[in-house]
This record gives structure tokens, sequence and C-alpha cells, in this order.
């Protein structure tokens, strides 16, 4: 009997588990689709649901159905947040889209360093990495600093 009470709770609970599990369903997207390099570096996802995708050819835009393509260089990386996306380019540098007009401009440029990975932290911050050190921008202020990384010969 209470091998019986075992089997029933394990059977029902794993028919709840395989119930909750969704289904996933992948597109193969390529140049082919509009994608405008088959070499992706980095993808990410804003809050109004475009995927941003940063490729060997430029920085786009992805609703769905069509890309909309912004720069000329190589993306590094690319974040999202809120209304802004940052991202690096070829040129090493941190330059900002605003998604309501799809204008951009550069923030950080190759003088003050440039970057090829960009974080976005939880106080709003913009982190990026460099040849020589890690930048941290303030959204706020326009302002940023480096921290340089120790010279190494290896």
């Amino acid at each position: 009997m209470i091998m019986r009470t075992w089997l029933l709770l394990l059977l029902s609970f794993s028919i709840e588990l395989s119930a909750q599990i969704p289904k996933l369903t992948f597109e193969y997207i390529s140049n082919r689709e509009g994608l405008p390099s088959n070499d992706v570096c980095w993808a990410t996802e804003d809050d109004k649901g475009f995927l941003w995708i940063g490729t060997r050819r430029c920085l786009a835009r992805y609703d769905g159905y069509a890309f909309k393509q912004f720069g000329f260089t190589k993306t590094h990386s690319v974040v999202a947040d809120s209304n802004l996306i940052y991202f690096t380019e070829e040129s090493f540098q941190l330059k900002v889209l605003d998604i309501n007009n799809l204008s951009y401009r550069p923030l950080i440029g190759e003088k003050d360093g440039g970057g090829y990975t960009v974080f976005l932290d939880t106080k709003g911050r913009v982190w990026l990495s460099d040849r020589d050190g890690i930048i941290c921008y303030h959204p706020k202020t326009g302002k940023h600093k480096k921290y340089p990384l120790k010279s190494t010969t290896f």
C-alpha cells in the first residue's frame, strides 16, 4: 500500500513537471533573411522586445520580421538599458543609440581608450574593457574613470 502511494505521488509529480516544460522553437536567421553578417559577435534584447545584434558588419535591430542596420563597422558587444543601447565598435569606441529616435553618437573614443566588451550594472553604470584596463562610464554625469591593468610581458 505504501509503495503504491509513493508510486502514484512520483507519477503525478513527473506528469506535473512535464506539463510545465515550455515548448521551445528555434528559427535560423542568416544574411539570406537580411542579417548584415552571418558572423554574430553579441546579441541582447531591449525592453520593447527588439533583438539587437552586433555583427562583423554593423549593429542591427531585428523586430522578428526585418533588420535595420546602424553603423558600418564590426560591433564587438551590445547592452540594452531602457531606451538606450550601448555598443562598442571596431574603432574601439563606446557608442550609445537612442531607441526612440534611432540616432547614435560616440561616448568614449579612441583617445580615451575605447572598448571591447560592454556590461551594465544594477546602478546603471556602463563598464567596458579595452586593451589597457576597465572603464566605468556614468550616464547621468557623462564622465568616465579608467582602472588600468598592470602591465605584463605575457
